[in-house]
């Protein structure tokens, strides 16, 4: 990935100097176009997303903009990451379009990385991880958004609107017959919807709830094909005992609360925020 000149390139990345990272898939000289790797190009579209989606007032952005340095995650140097140019060029079109609020090119080029990200092997350190910070303030956010702002933002799920009721059961029927790939994917799932969407944003009860629907899909992975049929419902029980009687609105505030706090605990927010005035 790194040339021979690769412990002049992390002294430059440290000091913010150098763009992007040359890595092989990419031409002989960086793009400068973005000031950052693509790991931070693509947290930063990340956030203009949700910038855009819930349509936040000027003064609404303006808590964002106060919440943010207190709720970001700190900058850390990610591994280089590997993606083809076209991958590259497709996601700063993206941000450009997201920065001038342009929905028709917004779509058509979220179609064509969906493309690309299927096509060709892509590796990106462009997790976010959410924030103590965050998970007290993204409640408070919430508390300043308009009905219209919260549907906007759910209307972009469509039919897709995670159910961790759905999800575990849905789970159980599948996981017994996955391959490792995928086993490792859906407990990934599991974890990320179920106790959050369940819980909320305490971090120790939601990994608990998840803890529990993971292991009743470790049991039901070990079960011959027949023991499981015969198991079923009893799982499919236990399944709703896990998830309890959650209410559907208590789901759908927790999953905008989480938004929220992914979105404040993004270390490029401040970025995003900045070119969204300079447009």
């Amino acid at each position: 990935m790194w040339n021979s000149s690769a412990s002049i390139r992390v002294a430059l990345l440290l000091m913010g100097i150098l763009a992007f990272p040359v890595s092989k898939n990419w031409g002989d000289e960086p793009d400068r176009t973005f000031a950052g790797s693509i790991n931070d190009l693509s947290m930063e579209v990340a956030a203009l997303h949700l910038l855009h989606q819930f349509r936040f007032t000027p003064g609404q952005l303006q808590h964002v903009r106060k919440m943010a340095k207190e709720t970001a995650q700190e900058r850390e140097i990610r591994p280089a990451p590997r993606a083809s140019d076209k991958y590259k060029r497709l996601l700063l079109d993206l941000r450009s379009a997201l920065v001038a609020g342009d929905e028709d090119k917004m779509d058509k080029l979220q179609d064509e990385l969906e493309k690309v990200r299927t096509s060709e092997p892509l590796e990106l350190d462009d997790t976010i991880d959410i924030t103590d910070a965050a998970r007290q303030e993204a409640p408070r956010l919430l508390r300043l958004l308009g009905p219209r702002q919260i549907a906007l933002h759910l209307s972009y799920y469509g039919d897709q609107v995670p159910d961790p009721a759905a999800t575990l059961e849905n789970a159980v029927d599948t996981a017994r017959d996955m391959k490792e790939k995928e086993w490792k994917q859906l407990r990934e799932e599991v974890a990320d919807q179920v106790g959050p969407l369940v819980i909320g944003l305490d971090a120790e009860k939601a990994g608990q709830l998840s803890d529990r629907a993971i292991q009743l899909l470790i049991e039901v992975r070990a079960l011959s094909k027949q023991d499981f049929e015969r198991r079923r419902d009893e799982f499919h029980k236990q399944a709703r005992e896990i998830v309890g009687d959650v209410n559907a609105f208590d789901v759908l505030r927790h999953l905008v609360e989480q938004s929220l706090a992914e979105m404040l605990s993004n270390p490029r927010l401040v970025s995003a925020l900045d070119a969204r005035e300079t447009k």
